[in-house]
């Protein structure tokens, strides 16, 4: 239910990520196979993509691009294909350590709410 990503670190705090690979809600046998990161065990840790996003002019153009040759998914814009573009041009993640909500999801934001109670 989420974007998954493979990377490799930037940093020996694991909090910066060199984005290798990802897909948009890719079914779990993908993601196990090939959107996995090792940890200092060689376990396989998952790390989800979020919308939240630093982006560079030149992400407009592709975007662009994409919508014009009608590159959408299920009559939606989006901006994952775009994103794939910058695969191995510095496109780097932030890891987060705090609770995630499914901004898609409803039930979330209620889940939020009562966080703050």
């Amino acid at each position: 239910m989420y974007g998954i990503l493979s990377s490799n670190w930037l940093d020996d705090s694991h909090s910066l990520l060199n984005i290798n690979s990802f897909e948009e809600k890719p079914d779990s046998s993908c993601a196990e196979k090939h959107l996995f990161m090792l940890d200092s065990e060689n376990n396989h840790e998952y790390y989800s993509v979020f919308g939240q996003y630093i982006i560079t002019p030149e992400l407009f153009n592709v975007l662009g691009s994409n919508i014009n040759k009608e590159r959408t998914n299920k009559s939606e814009i989006d901006m994952t294909d775009s994103l794939k573009h910058f695969i191995g041009k510095g496109l780097t993640g932030v890891v987060l350590n705090d609770t995630m909500y499914d901004i898609g999801a409803p039930s979330s934001y209620h889940a939020s709410f009562d966080d703050f109670k």
